[in-house]
């Protein structure tokens, strides 16, 4: 599960700092490029853009594995790894999904 978290939580941030540059402001729900403005390193300044997506892809790949080498794996933990590295194409499916439910 550590393995897992540790995976899932620099995939989001990784997603994070990838939607500031180039995500829409409803989907990242805050004003973006305000990491540049301020001066501030992030994932795509020190990686660059291409880079920094692709450790996300990685990062929420290795964390689908780590939950199917668990001995409880579920479908939730499974959408959460794909949410966290790619949030601009799966953030309405997701609120949708998670609306239903309730």
């Amino acid at each position: 599960m550590r393995n897992y978290a540790r995976r899932i939580a620099l995939a989001f941030q990784i997603a994070a700092d990838v939607l500031d540059i180039e995500g829409s402001e409803r989907v990242a729900g805050k004003r973006l490029n305000k990491d540049e403005a301020q001066g501030k390193s992030n994932f795509v300044t020190v990686l660059e853009l291409d880079d920094a997506k692709s450790m996300a892809a990685k990062l929420d790949n290795d964390a689908i594995s780590a939950n199917d080498r668990m001995s409880v794996t579920t479908t939730l933990l499974r959408e959460i790894a794909i949410f966290a590295a790619s949030r601009d194409r799966w953030a309405d499916g997701l609120l949708m999904a998670a609306t239903c439910r309730v």
